[in-house]
């Protein structure tokens, strides 16, 4: 089990600075997967925590990506690529995006096939 406090900690034992604010942000935004809470009992307040350990290095991950790139969508690719849990219509989106974004002129598609349904197979072929 990984808590939030303990995935910070980890993240800045390896130099990459995560506050609890900006992780809840980044599960916000699908670039962690959604974590678990607990209530805490007699004591006030929830426990938020991961199940599978590997989300330290998703994280690590997301961090080093941001850092190259800075766009949402494209780390969302990314991780998709590198094998880790993401929403598929996020990384549907994602594509859209990237396609939209580098279409050298808008308008100018001329395929038979509408765009999203090209991005679906663009996406699952990969």
């Amino acid at each position: 089990m990984v808590t939030l406090a303990k995935l910070c900690a980890e993240m800045e034992r390896s130099q990459r600075l995560l506050t609890p604010r900006a992780a809840r942000d980044w599960w916000t935004k699908g670039l962690l997967p959604r974590p678990q809470r607990r209530g805490l009992g007699r004591q006030k307040g929830t426990e938020t925590f991961w199940v599978q350990p590997r989300v330290i290095d998703q994280a690590k991950a997301t961090y080093d990506l941001l850092a190259r790139h800075s766009r949402t969508y494209t780390v969302r690719i990314g991780l998709w690529l590198l094998g880790f849990p993401v929403e598929l219509k996020l990384v549907r989106s994602a594509w859209a995006e990237l396609i939209e974004r580098n279409r050298p002129h808008r308008g100018s598609y001329s395929g038979k096939m509408p765009l999203d349904d090209a991005v679906a197979r663009l996406a699952a072929a990969v």
